[in-house]
């Protein structure tokens, strides 16, 4: 399935189309904005120890406060991941896996040498 043929693709355009499109600085910098676009997770699993729990921890923070999108642009963007099965092919990928058809990237450069080892 191609993902601009989907429904999920149509709902995120359109929203983008008549919502977003719209949306001015001004807009985005409103300080109750700020507050529900950024979202900030506190880790205190140690990678380097083997997983284990304690150490200083590992703080993400993510802010699209100030990018031109909504908290519904991202949950049509969650929609259309889960509609384009998003999650089945990152794990896909992070195991070695291609979909059907797919060369590797050693198949692409033994075809285009002509090696045949």
């Amino acid at each position: 399935m191609f993902i601009n043929r989907s429904q999920a693709w149509s709902l995120l355009q359109r929203h983008a189309d008549t919502d977003v499109r719209s949306l001015r600085l001004a807009d985005l910098c409103q300080e109750d904005r700020v507050t529900s676009m950024v979202a900030v997770h506190n880790s205190t699993v140690d990678v380097e120890e083997g997983g284990k729990s304690g150490g200083a921890g590992h703080l993400l923070l993510v802010d699209f406060s100030r990018q031109r999108m909504t908290l519904d642009t991202i949950n049509h963007l969650l929609r259309l991941s889960v509609a384009t099965q998003i999650n089945e092919r990152i794990h896909d990928l992070a195991w070695g896996r291609l979909a059907s058809g797919q060369k590797t990237a050693q198949q692409k450069y033994n075809h285009s040498t002509g090696y045949n080892g």
